[in-house]
C-alpha cells in the first residue's frame, strides 16, 4: 500500500478522534457522572504529557 506522499500527497494529514459511548438508556446522572470523571482524567499531568508526547490534543 502506497504511503500518502508516494500517492502525491506532499503533506497529508490523517486525523482521529477518541469518544466514550454509553447505550441510549443510561441515566443522565450516570453520563454526568462519566463525563466529569473523564474530564477530570484528562486534566491529569501525567495524562497529558502521555497525550501529548503522542501528538494527541485534548478537547474535552
Amino acid at each position: 500500500m502506497p504511503t500518502l506522499k508516494e500517492l502525491g500527497v506532499a503533506n497529508g494529514v490523517v486525523e482521529t478522534w477518541y469518544g466514550v459511548f454509553v447505550p441510549a438508556a443510561t441515566p443522565a446522572e450516570v453520563v454526568a457522572k462519566l463525563n466529569a470523571d473523564f474530564n477530570n482524567l484528562l486534566q491529569l499531568p501525567d495524562v497529558k504529557e502521555t497525550m501529548n508526547k503522542q501528538g494527541m490534543v485534548i478537547v474535552g
